[in-house]
């Protein structure tokens, strides 16, 4: 067999960066099975290096000076989704325009000086390396347009084009930003995306058909916290995406459930961590569920992952429309990993990708944002709190399930791309 080669273009790269996991675990995963694996990511810190300094990859850095370097200089840590930085419409139409052509390479994520230097890093390992196979996972584009830019330079390069989102302008939309993305992936030899839905979006643009290559579990994320909470808890963490993501039913079952008894008045705490502190409490204020709510600023990944672990019931919520489905979200998988029931809740349309995903996840169940599911959202609560008060915990997923999101069956679409 001929030697496998793969270079990743990653602006982020490490397995506790919620946007990074799923560079950082197919490059792993590659690596493991014997694939020489080199990629280029943005600047790390010291700490990371040596976090990550046991791989058998090779990891080439560059500077980047873009608008997150700018917010850092500007004491704001953590860019657009710093505590510090309050939400709202200015701040969602710029990180909007961060994402349009031709600011998506000047001044967006790895935009500017990285984009041009990361080419011309990418030329000299290609060449001193024998390099096969190049990969680029959106978001950012950046690492897209790096990985085009390459393969109009090194036509027998298999370029792998890999996609976790989609891209938030409406895919009827006449403007230019269209038409130069259908060009750069006419240039892919593959795409991959995170969940068919997202497939059929990108498929749609590119007149194309992708492979879905779905993540696997964070291995970062191991063990369980199996001691019991003096509250039943209700836990979300993360980003509310304000225009698509809506829960009055959630809510409205769960003030019907305390109104019924079914749970101790002191017993509940529905917790919130993220940056959208007004629109989270609106949501409690209409149902009157502002006295059980705990709304918290963003934490790190790790203390996300225990608020997970330590809940009762980890809420996830999506949509699904005629153009976008699939948003299964990142946080899916670190559910997975805490074990404990995920209650999902689509707003809009039918999703069949996920329903049958939930399917299968004994613990956990997917409703719709209506009215006829009121009460089997408050029979899932039900359940879930019986076995809060009486059992040693609620129930937690088996390892077999697990299992099966292990990221060496996970990452085998890839793997075979490159065996091919």
């Amino acid at each position: 067999m001929r030697e496998r080669t793969i270079l990743f273009c990653a602006y982020y790269f490490h397995p506790k960066h919620v946007t990074a996991t799923r560079n950082y675990y197919l490059a792993k995963m590659l690596a493991e099975q014997g694939v020489k694996v080199h990629v280029i990511t943005n600047l790390m810190s010291p700490g990371i290096k040596i976090a990550l300094s046991h791989l058998p990859i090779t990891i080439h850095e560059v500077e980047a000076l873009d608008y997150r370097w700018v917010l850092r200089k500007m004491g704001f840590k953590d860019g657009v989704t710093s505590n510090r930085i309050k939400p709202g419409k200015f701040i969602e139409w710029a990180h909007a325009h961060l994402l349009d052509f031709p600011w998506n390479i000047t001044l967006g994520e790895g935009g500017g000086i990285y984009y041009r230097k990361a080419i011309k890093l990418a030329l000299k390992i290609i060449e001193n390396d024998n390099i096969t196979h190049i990969f680029s996972s959106y978001r950012p584009l950046a690492d897209h347009f790096i990985a085009y830019q390459v393969k109009q330079k090194s036509k027998k390069l298999i370029w792998v084009a890999d996609f976790r989102d989609v891209l938030w302008w409406r895919i009827e939309d006449p403007r230019y930003q269209k038409k130069w993305l259908q060009k750069m992936l006419l240039a892919t030899d593959y795409m991959t995306t995170v969940t068919e839905g997202i497939g059929k979006f990108w498929d749609k643009i590119s007149k194309r058909n992708s492979i879905t290559l779905y993540n696997g579990i964070p291995e970062a994320y191991k063990g369980i916290d199996s001691s019991k909470s003096d509250k039943f808890i209700i836990n979300y963490t993360g980003k509310i995406f304000t225009q698509f993501q809506h829960a009055d039913y959630l809510f409205k079952s769960i003030r019907e459930f305390i109104e019924e008894n079914k749970i101790g008045i002191d017993e509940l705490l529905i917790n919130y961590s993220g940056i959208h502190h007004e629109f989270w409490n609106s949501w409690m204020a209409k149902e009157g569920l502002l006295k059980f709510s705990n709304c918290q600023s963003q934490t790190d990944i790790e203390s996300s992952w225990s608020m997970q672990k330590k809940a009762s019931i980890n809420l996830l919520l999506t949509w699904c429309n005629d153009s976008m489905s699939g948003f299964i979200h990142g946080k899916f998988n670190e559910y997975l990993a805490a074990r404990k029931p995920i209650f999902c809740l689509v707003h809009g349309e039918r999703d069949k990708e996920l329903e049958s995903i939930y399917s299968n996840l004994i613990n956990s169940a997917l409703f719709y944002n209506n009215s006829s599911e009121v009460g089997n959202m408050k029979s899932f609560l039900t359940k879930n709190y019986k076995d809060w008060k009486i059992k040693p915990n609620v129930e937690l997923l088996p390892d077999k399930i697990l299992d099966a999101y292990a990221w060496q069956l996970k990452g085998k679409p890839l793997l075979e791309i490159l065996n091919a």
